[in-house]
């Protein structure tokens, strides 16, 4: 059964209280076969390009799929075979002329367009020729044939819309007493974020705690109104795929949808509501460079509308169709680029990971962990931590998040994008309250005789998504790349320690590619774009290279310049607010 799923074609094992031969020899019709089939065992799933059959008046029509569902691109390609096997009786038909005992070169084969009139004419005329040759006035008109073709459109069609509206609403599995109480437990309990993080470290990723919680908040953020979205970014194999995937294990199946690759127009034909508060994620940014203007109409419109023309299958006429796709969704993907399309940027928190010897060790330790006895309790106890986190995400109810501190946080103002990066930031923090929902007392308001009811951040709330900001933010709003600035730094940080050592003077100090390529065991091309970036943007300066010569680089003459800060305001300054706010005795307090 799997092998033949595999090509397409359905399979059921049943058990049948007659002989299929002799069932068939006695005039048994395949309408009645498969009565008596409707009740066998289920073993294979058919594709969508698998085989549909049915037979009318006597003609059976085998139809395969040459693409995707008709309804969605305008057309409906099939491999059609249609063949006419007239009823009969024991072992003859009386009825067939002479010469026609057998039925070979009856059948009628092509590959045609079945919402276009034309070719079912064509195809109607050509099997009607051959049976009339074959059969005469046995034959079925004309008619007869081109309405077998009709239902079949129906027949597709319905076929289409059934599997559509399977994948859109898939439920999710019930939970146990003991499942609901536990994952409520989970919720309710202090120090939700530290086990969230701790579980991580179970499945198997270590550090990066910042980029953990992150990834699990545009995860949960999902049914809010505004959902966040990330792209983590670190050199091959530093672990970017693997956290990816953690924010898919953690995350209801029925809420998440993976893809390799998306072509440009893929997600405009999905059903209407396929990605409605889903999390969507791209294994890497290469399998999706063609989707990134659909992508990005989600994120900021919420919505994706496309007209199409196409021909109307009973007149032949062309005619204009809107398609629709809601959101809003939560999206994450993966790249190893170290320059990024601000466009996308501006809609994505970069997500940078730790690439340190550190770093490293840890996982090397974690690995050989894994392979001792209590490596392998964990492993058995993964799919019950995974089990729970389902359910705790299903628990979530979408309630709206309420700021009450909004109007006294700041955030920096000189670049224009950081309209955008408020706004995220503002969601950053609702997704941190909605996750501790339960810890939240609900309140509720009247807004124009509608009931709301809402949740309340609290600073503790505030202080998670400042701490991830410090991580993330300023990757947006530094004017150098992620790499650029760590080289910078880097660098400015060397010169510093050997001028205070030797009291020789910056224009003394100089580095080559190799002395950098060395120190910091980075691959050649992220240097010398790091580099050239850094000469552009006149961090550095070119002492000498050229072609077949050493390039030598040193620091500019304000070398000892810093970026500027960030204008958050900070945790403690928000509770000395609005603790002053209760005390009006008490002095103002400004961001630090």
């Amino acid at each position: 059964a799997e092998a033949l799923e595999r090509r397409g074609i359905g399979s059921r094992r049943v058990r049948l209280d007659v002989d299929p031969n002799e069932f068939f020899r006695t005039g048994g019709t395949v309408e009645g076969f498969r009565a008596r089939a409707d009740d066998g065992e289920h073993l294979g799933k058919p594709s969508e390009e698998s085989e549909l059959l049915f037979q009318a008046e006597g003609v059976l029509y085998r139809a395969r799929l040459c693409g995707g569902p008709g309804s969605k691109s305008g057309k409906l390609r099939v491999h059609l075979l249609a063949s006419f096997a007239p009823r009969f009786s024991g072992s003859a038909n009386p009825n067939l002329p002479s010469g026609c005992s057998r039925l070979a070169g009856t059948g009628h084969r092509d590959t045609l367009d079945l919402y276009s009139h034309r070719a079912r004419k064509v195809f109607a005329n050509c099997f009607f020729s051959k049976l009339s040759t074959a059969f005469g006035e046995q034959a079925p008109p004309l008619q007869t044939l081109e309405a077998g073709l009709e239902e079949l459109i129906d027949k597709l069609e319905r076929r289409s819309d059934e599997k559509a509206k399977a994948q859109t609403d898939r439920e999710a599995p019930a939970m146990s007493p003991q499942e609901r109480e536990a994952a409520e437990r989970f919720l309710s309990e202090p120090g939700l974020v530290s086990r969230l993080q701790a579980d991580m470290d179970s499945l198997g990723y270590v550090g990066e705690r910042e980029a953990k919680l992150l990834v699990y908040l545009i995860a949960t953020s999902r049914k809010l109104p505004r959902p966040l979205s990330g792209i983590i970014g670190s050199g091959s194999g530093a672990g970017k795929s693997f956290l990816a995937e953690l924010a898919e294990q953690l995350t209801p199946p029925e809420d998440v949808e993976l893809f390799s690759k998306l072509t440009p127009q893929a997600l405009y034909y999905l059903p209407e509501d396929y990605l409605f508060r889903k999390l969507l994620m791209l294994e890497e940014r290469a399998g999706g460079e063609g989707a990134d203007y659909a992508i990005r109409t989600l994120q900021s419109k919420d919505k994706l509308t496309q007209l199409v023309t196409m021909k109307d299958p009973v007149s032949g006429n062309s005619l204009t169709r809107q398609f629709t796709v809601r959101g809003p969704i939560a999206y994450l993907e993966t790249t190893t680029e170290s320059y990024l399309n601000p466009e996308n940027t501006s809609r994505c928190f970069e997500i940078p990971l730790d690439e340190s010897a550190e770093q490293t060790r840890r996982i090397h330790d974690h690995q050989r962990l894994a392979r001792s006895v209590d490596g392998l309790e964990r492993v058995v106890g993964r799919d019950a931590l995974k089990r729970r986190h389902h359910n705790a995400q299903r628990l979530l109810e979408s309630v709206r998040v309420v700021i009450p501190f909004a109007k006294d946080l700041t955030f920096p103002d000189r670049y224009l994008r950081t309209r955008r990066d408020h706004e995220r930031f503002l969601s950053l923090i609702e997704a941190v309250a909605f996750l501790h929902q339960f810890q939240r007392p609900k309140r509720e308001t009247v807004i124009r005789g509608e009931t709301v009811s809402y949740i309340e951040a609290t600073p503790e709330d505030y202080e998670h998504a400042y701490e991830l900001a410090l991580k993330v933010l300023w990757v947006s709003l530094d004017e150098l790349s992620r790499w650029g600035r760590e080289l910078i730094d880097i660098m400015r940080a060397q010169a510093q320690e050997v001028m205070t050592e030797s009291g020789c003077g910056v224009d003394d100090i100089t580095w080559t590619r190799r002395q950098l390529r060395e120190s910091l065991h980075w691959p050649d091309r992220r240097l010398r774009d790091c580099l050239d970036e850094l000469v552009s943007l006149e961090h550095l300066e070119t002492v000498n290279g050229s072609k077949g010569k050493a390039f030598i680089y040193c620091l500019n003459s304000d070398f000892g310049s810093t970026r500027r800060a960030l204008g958050l305001l900070t945790p403690e300054d928000l509770q000395a607010k609005l603790h002053a706010r209760s005390q009006p005795n008490l002095p103002a307090v400004g961001p630090t």
